[in-house]
């Protein structure tokens, strides 16, 4: 994952290792690989199908609902079955042999004659080279190399000692010639030697001498094996592993050709251990049994002598070497070892067999895992199934070997000849964490020769299996056995075989149908391998032969007649009517698809591209063939019923296998595109890469996420120019005729980007394309989006999403409508929306960051410029304000929603992303209430309400759009509401209401009543517990509330008097409050008469009118009388003081009036009597005699009509004493004012 490019990519550099994948894969060929993968799916360990289709991942996006899902789960849980069973000891009579000699070839005479020749027999030894199709034999010093397949021989006899080993192995890279591809190493006692082999135009190889040897140290190499990569070891007789290193020249300290003992200080040691507490062998004897394998999947090394094996850590590129455990099995006597690949069972690492059959399972790391953070540690126990031969009365086992799943093993018999006993390890099961159920099966052949070498013919076949899953798409398994005359081929016949045979038998009791012996046979097939698994094979045959082949038909008829029931057993149900499960028909085509599927189901993909998988496409073809043609007809089957019961599961099961057919495909179109692919690869992100890496087939077919990754590099496979999307036809399901438009839009797009000229041509053809699938699943708009601003396309940008977010409510609305419109998809339609908004947003970010980085380009040039913007930044203002105009002319409020919300915040975020704001450059806000639509107010009346910080943006806009009678009435609501969802301040409300209250009575006596409100709270703010004061504080208050609660309880007489004005009260009321406040201010001023004048000054004040006239005589909140005779007679304060006070916020005839019924109440008070008169007096001169000369005719007539008071006083104080200094005053005054009225003006007259 570290790497830039996935593991697609790596294929295309085949120089570059796959830790995951067997060695084989870049040196064997497409045969090797078909060896070591064809097993995975055999492996004990719970794989991630298992979480897929029953564990929490089955919550995943599904490629398939309903029945086409579960028809792929039950062929998943056919994965992981024991599904053919083959003939079990001792053999079925009515079944033919499993295990037959197909061909005896005699060795040629010219081998003969060297044998016959040789020096000493102890210098001969002979073997397989499958590889090469060749056998080798050893005669002293000669090695002989016989091609079977063409018979011909070739000798070599250049070395002078015998041969002592001999191995075929790769060679490294960059040593030899290209056309070398195997080397031949020979080991004498005195040196080892290497040399090439070189393919002829004829077939034939030539052996080419190398200048690389090295002297053997008088230690004979016993066994020579080599590394996929090219490496060479060899086990000494001294039981040391050497490596045999090699390079193209000398070097400065190595000469190209050299031996390293790799356990020469492990065993330096040795000789000061005295031989009983030794372990390890100190050599190896005449009689031991000795092995040297190189696990190529793993990179180990295990070398065996007698029972001690010791491993080597290769490391994880397979260019190191370690030693990292040992293993003594002194207490079995083992027959050989054999390395387990990977893909087969991933808990065992090696497996060894001794003499008796046991078969020992161990792995070299505790968790099983091997890679490069996980490398064997030591031998630890895995499983040791029963013995498979124990039942049998056979001698030691003296040969071995294991391959695909096969264990061959040889034992020599009392004729002189040998059994030939094959294993075939069908499945493994893992039921806990180290424990484990082996399925096998046991079959043997007598050979009448001793056997020298064991090895299994790669004769083309594409897909090997270790059980017989996969016998119906690959040939049966052959082996070469190597006796001393002749070398024997030996075939395991299937039971898609025995069942041909058995038609066949049949076809030529034709007249008597399934009936009699034939029938017998047949039935006792089917109870043999169990109906479903019968009516697999039954169906192989009919899909696989020619139709005209009487064998095809009769397999045919066979599958309708016996896979009507249902149940492994057959017949009929009684209870069939009343069962939901499908017949055995049914049950034998899950079985042969996943019988088919078997190889390729759970590897990752790119695991598949060096396996012939269209191989698979054919028989899955035929098998849609047969059900579509025969099962999903008029004429199925016998019972109308079994019909009924079957149709569902058979339409689901086509889904199924065309998805299967179109993912074969599509892998095989990835496969011619290998070479590509590391550069395609580089394209897409790591995560991506790190996806494609771990999709698995069955991921592909049945899980939409997997599909919907491949899809993205399906894409960049579409942009590379070399690559013709029109072939991915053949795989709609992964890319449709949408994902056709897609690919050639974002052509059009890239081509637009990269030239100039016809760009609006190319950019508009594109945008026709994509709306053409925006409602597609695969549509990314963000990706076209990241295009299209790369040429400033925002309309492009804005129309797709417009278009994209109306399809989807369409469809929506059609779902809800047909009632198919669950929640989950709800959702998913909301979210896709959601983005399509995200887009129009994204789209004014873009322009608005372009434009903020020319402002302060603008800026940071020339700072003392002026803020006016550059032609540049007048094209982009134009190209925002197109964008919003399409935006703007749609009718989706939820649009509008999302886009104003973006507006409102898009402040806030810049500044939380500290970015400049040059001279001159609009905020968010400022754009915001530039627009102008219903949506808007709306909208931001909605958030007037629902945020507290935009409490006043409502308000705002109308007064920017100049409606301020809106903005006054938008305050005056929000001012008055009775509850609201964040708490507005009262101060904040009284301002509020006071742009509202022009020319409103009812509005300016709340904004009265408010602001007598506001001085309530202020006052019991300094006096009152908080948790008194939030009524007053979040909320406007009636009067009365405010009245009775709140002034009156807390004793605030003047707010109470205030509040009277809009609340009905009797006289005695208002006098009564104006008492209190007397009596408070009294206190107040501490009895001091000017402290009490000046506290009452400031009430007196609140009643004056707004315009400042004078209170009037019929101002009920203010009683004169009452008030002037509270302060003069009661309290007795200096009377000019007084009526000063009074003067400037009384009318002149009020307080005349007023002064006059004190006058009169106190005429028994001669003292106070003459100074209110002298008062009264004053003010009646003053006010006469002060203004304009104009008015004074007016005033004059006015204190006319009071002439009968002065006539009063004169008489009061006529009757007084002393009373000569006031009294003239009078007298003259009302001289005036009678001298000064015209005649007929008054009654006095």
């Amino acid at each position: 994952s570290s790497s830039p490019c996935s593991s697609f990519a790596l294929l295309a550099s085949r120089s570059l290792a796959f830790p995951l994948l067997p060695s084989s894969l870049s040196s064997c060929g497409r045969q090797s690989v078909f060896l070591v993968l064809s097993c995975s799916l055999c492996c004990a360990t719970a794989s991630p199908a298992t979480r897929f289709w029953g564990g929490r991942e089955r919550k995943k996006k599904r490629a398939m609902e309903g029945d086409a899902f579960e028809a792929a789960k039950k062929v998943a849980e056919y994965m992981h079955v024991n599904c053919l069973r083959n003939a079990s000891i001792p053999d079925d009579p009515t079944l033919p042999a499993d295990f037959v000699e197909q061909i005896t070839i005699p060795l040629p005479d010219a081998i003969q004659e060297y044998l016959q020749n040789a020096q000493s027999l102890q210098f001969t030894s002979r073997g397989i080279f499958e590889q090469l199709n060749l056998v080798w034999v050893i005669v002293d010093n000669v090695l002989i190399l016989w091609n079977y397949e063409r018979n011909q021989l070739k000798p070599y006899s250049e070395l002078t000692q015998a041969i002592t080993a001999v191995a075929l192995v790769k060679p490294r890279k960059d040593v030899f010639a290209g056309d070398v591809e195997w080397l031949l190493v020979l080991s004498t006692p005195v040196e080892v030697v290497i040399l090439a082999i070189l393919p002829q135009e004829d077939g034939g190889i030539e052996i080419m001498p190398t200048p690389m040897s090295v002297p053997t140290d008088n230690v004979n190499m016993l066994k020579i094996v080599g590394q996929e990569s090219g490496r060479i070891f060899m086990l000494g007789e001294d039981a040391n592993v050497y490596e045999l290193q090699y390079q193209r020249n000398d070097g400065w300290f190595h000469r190209k050709c050299r031996k390293v003992n790799c356990t020469d200080s492990l065993l330096s040691v040795s000789h000061y251990i005295p031989s009983f507490l030794q372990i390890m062998p100190s050599g190896v004897k005449s009689d031991s049994v000795f092995d040297l394998l190189v696990d190529n999947d793993r990179n180990i090394l295990y070398s065996l002598v007698d029972s001690y094996i010791q491993m080597f850590d290769l490391g994880f590129f397979g260019d190191s070497l370690r030693r990292v455990g040992s293993l003594n099995l002194s207490r079995y006597k083992v027959a050989g070892i054999a390395v387990v690949p990977v893909s087969e069972f991933s808990d065992g690492h090696l497996l060894i067999v001794t003499s008796k059959g046991e078969r020992i399972y161990y792995t070299t790391n505790p968790a099983s895992i091997i890679g490069e953070d996980a490398r064997p540690e030591k031998f630890q126990f895995v499983a040791n199934p029963t013995n498979p031969l124990q039942m049998l009365d056979q001698q030691e086992i003296d040969c071995i070997h294991y391959s695909g799943g096969f264990l061959l093993m040889s034992t020599k018999t009392t004729e002189g000849g040998q059994n030939m006993h094959l294993v075939g390890i069908s499945r493994h099961y893992k039921l806990t964490a180290r424990h484990f159920e082996f399925h096998d099966h046991v079959t043997q052949q007598q050979i009448p020769k001793p056997i020298h070498a064991l090895a299994e013919i790669w004769d083309g076949s594409s897909l090997l299996g270790s059980d017989q899953s996969l016998q119906l798409i690959s040939l049966s398994r052959r082996f070469h056995c190597l006796s001393h005359d002749f070398l024997r081929t030996l075939v395991m016949k299937r039971p898609v075989d025995h069942l041909e045979d058995i038609l066949r038998r049949c076809d030529k009791e034709r007249g008597m149908g399934f009936r009699g012996n034939s029938r017998r046979l047949l039935q006792g097939f089917f109870n043999h391998y169990g109906f479903e698994q019968a009516c697999a094979l039954c169906l192989s045959l009919a899909c696989d032969l020619d139709p005209r082949n009487p064998v095809a038909a009769l397999a045919t008829e066979a599958f309708f007649e016996f896979g009507s029931s249902v149940g492994p057993k057959g017949g009929r149900n009684p209870s069939y009517a009343s069962s939901n499960k499908p017949s055995n028909a049914v049950e034998g085509i899950i079985l042969r698809l996943s019988l088919l599927l078997r190889p390729i189901w759970e590897h990752e993909i790119y695991r598949l591209f060096d396996i012939a998988t269209g191989e698979l496409v054919d028989p899955l073809e035929k098998l849609l063939d047969f059900m579509q043609q025969r099962m999903l007809t008029a004429d199925y089957a016998l019972d109308p019923k079994v019909a009924a019961n079957d149709h569902p599961s058979l339409m689901a099961l086509v889904k199924v296998i065309t998805r299967c057919v179109e993912a074969i495909r599509l892998i095989d179109i990835l496969r011619g595109q290998v070479d590509k692919l590391f550069v395609i690869c580089s394209k897409l992100s790591q995560e991506t890469r790190d996806q494609l890496d771990q999709i698995r087939f069955y991921e592909l077919v049945a899980n939409a996420g997997a599909a919907e990754t491949m899809s993205k590099l399906l894409d960049a496979m579409v942009q590379h120019d070399s690559f013709k999307y029109q072939n991915l036809g053949v795989c709609p399901s992964f890319f449709s005729r949408e994902d056709a438009i897609l690919a050639e839009a974002r052509k059009l797009a890239s081509a637009a980007l990269e030239h100039e000229d016809q760009r609006e041509d190319r950019l508009y053809r594109s945008l026709r394309a994509f709306m053409e699938v925006v409602a597609y699943s695969r549509f990314d708009l963000k990706q076209i989006a990241e295009q299209y601003f790369k040429v400033e396309y925002y309309e492009g940008v804005v129309e797709l999403a417009l278009a994209g977010a109306q399809k989807t409510i369409e469809r929506q609305e059609r779902e809800a409508t047909n009632g198919t419109l669950s929640p989950e998809r709800m959702r998913e339609h909301m979210e896709s929306v959601q983005k399509m908004y995200l887009a129009i947003t994204d789209t004014l970010d873009n322009i608005r960051s372009r434009q903020r980085k020319l402002a302060v380009e603008r800026v940071r040039v020339d700072p003392r410029a002026d803020s006016r913007p550059t032609q540049r930044e007048e094209v982009l203002e134009q190209k925002r304000k197109d964008v919003l105009n399409i935006v703007l002319a749609s009718k989706n409020a939820s649009l509008h929603e999302h886009l104003y919300e973006w507006f409102v915040h898009g402040d806030e975020r810049e500044r939380r992303m500290d970015q400049a704001q040059p001279a001159g450059f609009a905020t968010y806000m400022a754009q915001l209430f530039q627009i102008n639509t219903p949506y808007l107010e709306e909208y931001l009346g909605r958030l007037s309400d629902e945020d507290e910080k935009h409490r006043d943006k409502l308000a705002e806009w109308y007064r920017a759009h100049d409606r301020h009678a809106d903005a006054a009435e938008a305050q005056y609501r929000k001012a008055t509401a009775a509850s609201s969802k964040y708490p507005i301040p009262l101060k904040d409300r009284v301002d509020m209401l006071a742009p509202a209250r022009s020319g409103h009575e009812d509005r300016e006596k709340t904004w009265r009543i408010a602001q007598i409100q506001l001085e309530v709270l202020e006052i019991l703010k300094r006096r009152t517990p908080p948790m008194v004061l939030s009524e007053l504080e979040n909320q406007l208050l009636s009067y009365v509330t405010l009245y009775k609660d709140y002034a009156l309880k807390y004793k605030l007489w003047v707010q109470c008097l205030a509040l009277l004005k809009y609340y009905p009260a009797a006289p005695s009321v208002i006098e009564k409050l104006w008492e209190n406040i007397i009596t408070e201010k009294k206190k107040i001023a501490s009895s001091d008469a000017h402290a009490l004048l000046f506290e009452l000054d400031a009430v007196v004040k609140r009643f004056v009118q707004t315009d400042r006239s004078a209170l009037d005589q019929s101002d009920r909140l203010f009683p004169l009388e009452f008030i002037l005779n509270r302060l003069l007679i009661t309290e007795q304060l200096p009377v000019r003081d007084v009526v000063g006070m009074l003067s400037t916020k009384v009318s002149w005839s009020a307080l005349v009036d007023g002064l006059h019924s004190v006058i009169i109440m106190a005429k028994t008070h001669q003292a106070q009597l003459e100074e209110l008169i002298d008062a009264q007096h004053d003010l009646m001169v003053r006010w006469l005699h002060n203004g304009p000369r104009e008015e004074y005719a007016v005033k004059v007539q006015q204190l006319h009509a009071r002439v009968k008071y002065l006539e009063e006083y004169i008489g009061m104080l006529k009757r007084c004493k002393n009373n000569a200094p006031t009294l003239a005053p009078l007298e003259r005054l009302k001289r005036e004012i009678q001298t000064s009225v015209p005649r007929g003006s008054g009654s006095y007259w």
